[in-house]
């Protein structure tokens, strides 16, 4: 009899064994629909210069299909701020090529300022004013296709946090379905500029007073020092700071990429741009999550007062530059999976170093998981920042980078073990494939700027 139970046992163990086996061989991927697509925009749109006879030499169908064709799916003016007819013909071309167009009108970017007396109440004649201003400057373009809503203000001051926020009610009354667009400082501006606020209420207070859709902010980190090529110290914590106040507050944030090279005179410079660069930006911010990049710039923009610039993707005279073809390529390596990424929210990040005891400094300088429930573990040949996620399913992704500055050119071997998987889908500069996993292995040779979003099952 007991012979018999030890058979019966034995044999249902091999089933099991056979039937996880089988159920493992059989795995199938996770499938995804292709109804989300990346915010991909950029700063500078083709510049407002006429030529001998008056006519726009850049506002022109050419140069708004270059912008579709690099992948970026919304302009922002900058030159058009004081010129209505070449908003008008940028909106139209928008429309033409399909993509959206963020309106820069001096009309509209500083009303309402000046609406309130010494208690702080609205005097009504004042506002009622600045609203006549506002409604007949929006008539001529509030319903066209491609206005996607109005740059209001850069990198204000908290102290600005209490107009922007009486502003954004009377903007949402009259365009509800538009962007109140204000872009913030990175953590590196001083604490006069922000209002004499730490970065973390800088970013907190604007969430919580003036009410956003999305929270958005540059930063530049690709620098020179003495001709050495370095990043900002402070890079990964304003990505920290920014994911996570934007998660609490349930937005989505988005980031400014440096995609161009600029010298202030006070010294601080940011070095020219390589493809890698573009890639590993990227690569950083989404994984701590971000809805969407932003080029900092499209078009390159004139120099003067306290920087000068070389040349971005387009230069001032309306040529491509390797920078265009570089950023095409990126932009559409995103645009090939951001379906999936976006079917993730952000949760934390993890890191790896090769010298732990005296790691990076971004790396000293932020919170991170020891562990997660699917990673048995990882390590590369250099560091490696992972980002993890939750899939709308539940499911577990990763965003992988090779998080070394590209300007040394690493090639970073990552290893990870997952637990309870026996493949993975990974996308790799955007290229999908499907891995079959050697007891929950799964090995990663990301080239310098490189990133894999992998999602085990």
């Amino acid at each position: 009899m007991r012979q018999s139970k030890k058979l019966l046992l034995f044999i249902t163990l091999i089933l099991l064994v056979f039937g996880l086996a089988s159920c493992q061989k059989d795995a199938k991927p996770p499938v995804y629909e292709e109804d989300l697509t990346m915010h991909i925009g950029a700063w500078v749109s083709p510049s407002t210069v006429k030529d001998e006879e008056g006519n726009y030499k850049y506002i022109t169908l050419e140069q708004y299909q270059r912008i579709k064709d690099s992948g970026i799916n919304v302009i922002y003016a900058l030159y058009e701020h004081i010129d209505l007819n070449a908003t008008l013909l940028a909106l139209d071309l928008s429309e033409q090529v399909g993509i959206e167009y963020y309106v820069r009108d001096s009309r509209v970017a500083g009303l309402f300022q000046d609406i309130f007396d010494s208690n702080g109440n609205v005097i009504q004649s004042e506002y009622e004013d600045d609203l006549e201003i506002f409604l007949n400057a929006i008539e001529p373009y509030k319903d066209h296709p491609a206005f996607k809503g109005h740059l209001i203000v850069d990198e204000p001051s908290a102290d600005l946090y209490q107009w922007l926020g009486f502003y954004h009610e009377v903007y949402q009354e009259y365009l509800p379905d538009k962007d109140f667009y204000v872009n913030l400082f990175p953590t590196y501006a001083s604490l006069a500029a922000r209002g004499d606020r730490d970065y973390e209420d800088y970013i907190g207070e604007y969430i919580e007073v003036v009410k956003p859709k999305f929270v958005s902010y540059d930063h530049y980190p690709l620098m020179l020092f003495y001709e050495e090529s370095v990043l900002t110290d402070d890079y990964l914590l304003n990505l920290e700071i920014v994911a996570t106040k934007s998660k609490e507050a349930g937005l989505p944030f988005w980031l400014f990429l440096q995609s161009v090279g600029y010298f202030n005179i006070t010294g601080t410079q940011r070095r020219d741009i390589t493809e890698a660069d573009l890639r590993f930006q990227s690569a950083v911010a989404m994984a701590y999550g971000t809805k969407g990049i932003q080029h900092f710039t499209y078009w390159t923009p004139d120099s003067g007062g306290i920087e000068s610039f070389s040349d971005a993707f387009i230069t001032k005279d309306g040529e491509k530059t390797p920078t265009y073809d570089a950023g095409t390529k990126v932009n559409h390596e995103i645009l090939s999976f951001d379906h999936v990424y976006l079917s993730f929210d952000w949760q934390s990040v993890m890191t790896y170093s090769t010298t732990p005891d005296f790691p990076n400094t971004n790396f000293r300088m932020i919170n991170t998981e020891d562990k997660h429930k699917r990673i048995k573990s990882f390590k590369g040949t250099e560091d490696v920042l992972i980002g993890t996620f939750k899939g709308q399913n539940k499911e577990d992704g990763f965003m992988v980078v090779n998080f070394t500055d590209p300007a040394f050119g690493k090639t970073n071997d990552v290893t990870i073990t997952f637990n309870d998987a026996s493949h993975a889908l990974v996308y790799i500069d955007g290229v999908e494939q499907t891995v079959k996993l050697n007891k929950g292995k799964l090995t990663l040779n990301l080239a310098s700027g490189s990133s894999a979003f992998v999602i085990p099952y």
